[in-house]
């Protein structure tokens, strides 16, 4: 047998010892006595299948490579002469020497190979489920249902609120998520589902208001504060994760409220729900509340989320531990300046941010998000096993990252300045937790487009290599609603280092003819069927309405109502037909 480095140095051109064509497809064998394998682990160890691959019997080889052959995602198979047929859904990369067993690696001819694509989601209303648990009305769910599928999407992301579905503590009510996700399975829909801990209401882009659990909003001590003494209860401090509140800490409600989710839908996991969002924070995602829209206004630095007593508690015993009883508060408001200037009016963020104590309070600051993030997604993990990916977000506050401060991104936890990268210690944490994917936000963005502090471009740059090095998947939003060419182009431009993309969001906007035709050529893009997205600024409106027309498959009964008129009045009666539904029969 060989050693473990001779089979480490095995590489796919070596093995292939035997070749035959199949008419469309062609095999490659590794060898009699040989397993397919995918990797090896920095540890030397071997990978096994995943559950996902797809064991048969088969009475003969022959028959089990006709079976790979009638799956587009098959990649290859592994024939035991026993029968067993193993089916595999991932390109092998080498073998291991095994008895009785033979590897065997599809190509597909070139001219009948679909390519690969990578899913686009698109976000449901924030409005679909009432804050008592009722679902909107069919009528309202059937414009929904049928947008996506004209569309081109692969599915949708859809937030399933903590203060709707426990509404006693202990006692939960999925009905009207059951109902979506089971619709879901019959359009053949794939579902991003984010369990939102957090309250609607208050950022940018709500346009509901939905509560946390009501059993948790008269509760005291477990808010975030900042240096004011300002209370905010979009999210449970972080510093409160372990306080008992009501015979329970909030680590325990997360983790209770995720196994009752996870038993709920246990059918559907991997399958019609392909990942779960975790909620980590504010807008579900891993960070400090802010920039909370009642005191805060774009490009503003933000206030730091610590004047909490349990914060100030974990800074002090912090900083004793540290020999550093110096160390042990929080800078104050006469340092910081207030929430909506720049770097330049604050002490703090001009220079306090780069001395000792500064230095000291930010890494304190930051590992303690990092460490509120790792305890809720290590017990995620335990919870949904392998049967579904998970996935974290993070934030993307690009202004004043031109600057030494990175001032708005300090605020939310990020520590990216001092010679620190923030999200590399993200996505190690991330990923030492046992999340899959990472999603980023302003993917629309521009650098050109915002103020000369400010670069989402890089931004974005830098989280794809921190998440890279981790061997996290980057998958990514756009922040704000656009429905305009050169935002579709921006976020296309990062579609090679994507594992997927979410669209913000299905609304009345988008349903207005010219948006959705827009978004339907982004999404035949986005799969790599589609030309390079390109359209004329022209301002003649007959001549962008006849390329509209044309664009319209003749199979497309939805759109082929819309076409029999008018651009304009099949824009209106879309946006009209969308509108009534969504505020008169959503609860």
């Amino acid at each position: 047998m060989k050693d473990m480095n001779a089979i480490r140095a095995t590489t796919l051109l070596s093995a292939l010892v035997v070749r035959h064509s199949l008419a469309e497809f062609s095999w490659a064998s590794f060898g009699e006595n040989s397993a397919c394998k995918l990797e090896v682990h920095t540890n030397g160890s071997r990978t096994s299948w995943s559950l996902q691959d797809n064991q048969t019997y088969a009475e003969t080889l022959e028959k089990c490579k006709g079976d790979c052959q009638q799956q587009e995602d098959c990649y290859g198979m592994e024939y035991h002469s026993d029968g067993r047929c193993i089916l595999l859904s991932q390109a092998i990369q080498y073998k291991d020497p095994i008895l009785d067993s033979e590897c065997w690696q599809l190509q597909r001819s070139s001219a009948i190979q679909k390519p690969k694509t990578k899913d686009v989601f698109i976000m449901l209303p924030l409005r679909l489920v009432s804050n008592s648990g009722i679902l909107a009305e069919q009528e309202y769910l059937d414009i929904l249902w049928q947008t996506i599928t004209t569309s081109g999407a692969d599915g949708f992301m859809v937030d399933v609120w903590w203060g709707i579905t426990e509404p006693f503590p202990g006692h939960y009510n999925f009905s009207a998520y059951r109902q979506i996700i089971d619709q879901a399975k019959q359009h053949g829909f794939k579902v991003q589902v984010v369990s939102s801990f957090h309250r609607c209401g208050g950022n940018v882009g709500d346009d509901c208001y939905i509560p946390l659990p009501a059993f948790l909003t008269n509760a005291s001590g477990i808010w975030y504060k900042d240096a004011e003494g300002n209370e905010d209860q979009e999210y449970i401090s972080l510093f409160a994760d372990r306080v008992d509140v009501a015979g329970r800490t909030p680590l325990r409600m997360y983790s209770d409220w995720l196994n009752a989710f996870a038993s709920e839908f246990s059918e559907e996991l991997g399958s019609t729900i392909v990942e779960v969002m975790v909620g980590l924070g504010p807008c579900g995602e891993l960070r400090y509340p802010n920039t909370a829209l009642a005191a805060w206004k774009f490009p503003g630095i933000g206030e730091f989320q610590c004047y909490d007593e349990h914060a100030l508690a974990s800074l002090q015993s912090t900083a004793l531990a540290a020999g550093r009883k110096d160390f042990a508060r929080p800078p104050s408001r006469a340092m910081l300046g207030n929430r909506t200037r720049s770097p330049s009016e604050s002490e703090f963020f001009k220079h306090g941010y780069a001395t000792v104590a500064g230095r000291f309070f930010l890494e304190w600051y930051s590992s303690s998000l990092r460490k509120h993030a790792e305890e809720i997604l290590a017990g995620a993990r335990k919870t949904f096993g392998n049967r579904t990916k998970l996935t974290a977000k993070v934030g993307g506050f690009h202004w004043w990252y031109n600057t030494h401060s990175h001032a708005a991104e300090m605020t939310a936890g990020y520590y990216n300045t001092n010679g620190q990268n923030a999200y590399e210690d993200i996505a190690a944490t991330l990923k030492k937790a046992g999340t899959d994917v990472l999603d980023f936000t302003c993917l629309e963005m521009r650098d050109a487009e915002q103020p000369s502090h400010s670069s989402p471009e890089s931004l974005v740059w830098q989280v794809h290599e921190a998440a890279a090095r981790h061997g996290l998947l980057l998958s990514g939003e756009n922040a704000l609603a656009r429905y305009d060419e050169a935002a579709y182009q921006q976020i296309f431009s990062y579609e090679h280092i994507l594992h997927s993309v979410t669209y913000l969001r299905l609304s009345e906007t988008l349903v207005q003819y010219d948006n959705l035709q827009r978004f339907k050529r982004f999404v035949t893009q986005f799969h790599g069927e589609g030309r390079k997205l390109h359209e004329s600024h022209d301002s003649t409106s007959s001549k962008k309405s006849t390329n509209w027309m044309k664009s319209i498959s003749t199979s497309d009964p939805f759109l082929q109502r819309s076409a029999a008129k008018s651009q304009s009045l099949a824009s209106a009666l879309l946006t009209v037909v969308f509108c009534a539904l969504l505020f008169l029969k959503s609860p």
